[in-house]
């Protein structure tokens, strides 16, 4: 089931409706659907939905989605759109953080006792859940959060920097089992940057640690056919590129990310060595 990320609602798609989970602080976006698109309110334990069937609502899925979008712009901040199309494509390279702008507001993940915490409950009213804030649009201070953001930005950057830096200008060879003909499906070709989770790199580089990153990125120096898989040599990213690089990977809906590989794709006889 597709899902529709508003950073505070949040929608699931099917062939048949449309479930749509609303903050209490945004509950008038259940009474614009509920009006427009005959939504009907439903309750299963803790699973409380608006529920939109499109033979009633008589509206596709893409314009029930997109009048949703437009009604969070409507109800936020004058400015809120002009925001988000400037940090839509903005995320956190590390797991420790999560930053994410949408119609709906900001959510934000800090990691627990975080100074941070203290001051997006006083600016906003609310609590957090499990160390996530989601802020509507209409409760937010772009001034501070522009504050917050640039220390969040500056301390997902370090968390990434400890995890990465120490392999700078080491590479890895070996070969990708792959088909060489699928190799752009994973972003693998000259001067690329693919990505990679531990699984990958614990296989092909046993020595590396695991951190709370969320892909290791590699620079491919060098590709060739191999039978069945691809011969290659990746190099290990600098950390304020491979932190940019990270990001915006996962500033991009899951569906569009290049896939990362992982330890199917490395067959166990990859050597690595410092400088390139």
């Amino acid at each position: 089931m597709p899902t529709i990320d508003f950073a505070t609602a949040e929608a699931y798609v099917d062939d048949e409706r449309l479930e749509l989970y609303v903050p209490f602080e945004q509950k008038a976006l259940g009474a614009f659907v509920k009006e427009k698109f005959k939504a009907r309110f439903q309750t299963d334990g803790n699973k409380k939905r608006w529920v939109v069937e499109y033979k009633f609502a008589r509206a596709t899925p893409e314009q029930i989605v997109a009048a949703v979008e437009e009604e969070l712009y409507r109800l936020a901040i004058p400015s809120w759109r002009q925001i988000v199309s400037m940090f839509v494509s903005y995320a956190c390279a590390s797991r420790r953080y999560e930053v994410k702008f949408a119609s709906g507001g900001i959510r934000i993940m800090l990691p627990g006792g975080h100074p941070l915490h203290y001051y997006l409950g006083k600016m906003t009213g609310l609590k957090a859940e499990r160390d996530v804030w989601k802020i509507p649009g209409h409760l937010v201070d772009p001034k501070e959060i522009a504050e917050m953001l640039k220390r969040i930005s500056r301390e997902d950057r370090e968390v990434f920097k400890d995890a990465t830096e120490p392999y700078e200008g080491r590479t890895i060879s070996g070969n990708l089992l792959i088909p060489f003909s699928e190799a752009k499906k994973y972003g693998v070709g000259p001067d690329a940057i693919v990505f990679a989770d531990y699984a990958f790199v614990k296989v092909a580089d046993p020595q590396i640690v695991e951190m709370q990153i969320h892909a290791w990125p590699f620079r491919v120096l060098k590709t060739e056919p191999a039978e069945g898989a691809v011969r290659a040599t990746l190099a290990y990213m600098e950390a304020d590129p491979g932190a940019r690089a990270v990001g915006k990977l996962m500033a991009m809906p899951r569906d569009e990310r290049p896939k990362l590989l992982d330890e199917v794709h490395a067959d166990g006889k990859w050597k690595s060595r410092s400088g390139y």
